[in-house]
């Protein structure tokens, strides 16, 4: 579990800028803290991150699977809160870009390289095959919609894959009601993997209502919509 404390500090530190964007009143520049300024709140490290967390669950699953009967319920809550700060930091930030998207000019988001828009983000490198391209704000910004969505897809199969290897067939519920085998903290466990489960689709909603605006203002990707 080393390397998930390492993560939470990380996903705490790239928080605090979030909260500091959510909270200003003027439209987003570069990041105010001075550990972003530069380079810009870097969403590649959040996919790194999500890449990171997403190995470690597939090992822990495998873990689990191995050694059911010891399987300890707070370690999978400890996977949790950390799936569960993820989930939280993804919308936080494609919530910032939607508003974003709301303030700034359409035109402005067809300028290649323009330096107006999405500031604030240190955005993944558009490339073809090895070849890094210049894309406009726009098709830049949808690509990253649609990597993250990607991600979280990749996170989600993880996750509900320790779900199923942590649970013991003693117990499996029988016409809805808790098996022998069933305790407190399994049950609590149970819970907590339907309320991941529901911010999930909340999430995977949002980013489809921003890859369609976005590719609204993209001509190449709105005449593939109308089709």
């Amino acid at each position: 579990m080393a390397e998930l404390n390492e993560i939470n500090v990380r996903l705490l530190e790239l928080s605090t800028a979030l909260s500091e964007a959510q909270e200003a009143t003027q439209p987003l520049g570069r990041p105010s803290n001075e550990r972003f300024r530069d380079n810009g709140w870097p969403i590649d490290e959040m996919f790194n991150l999500t890449q990171r967390v997403a190995e470690i669950l597939d090992q822990l699953a495998g873990t689990a699977t191995e050694r059911r009967a010891s399987a300890d319920p707070g370690n999978s809550m400890f996977v949790l809160s950390t799936y569960v700060r993820l989930l939280d930091m993804y919308q936080k930030v494609f919530g910032l870009v939607q508003t974003e998207l709301a303030q700034t000019d359409p035109d402005e988001m067809l300028i290649i390289a323009s330096e107006g828009v999405f500031q604030f983000w240190k955005l993944p490198n558009v490339n073809i095959g090895s070849i890094p391209v210049n894309s406009t704000p726009s098709l830049a910004m949808f690509l990253t919609a649609q990597l993250a969505d990607n991600f979280l897809g990749r996170l989600r199969k993880a996750t509900a894959a320790l779900d199923a290897s942590l649970r013991n067939p003693k117990d499996a519920t029988v016409n809805g009601q808790a098996g022998a085998g069933t305790s407190a903290t399994s049950l609590f466990v149970d819970v907590s993997y339907e309320m991941v489960k529901n911010r999930e689709e909340t999430l995977t909603k949002h980013l489809a209502e921003l890859r369609k605006e976005l590719a609204s203002i993209i001509p190449m990707l709105d005449c593939d919509q109308e089709e």
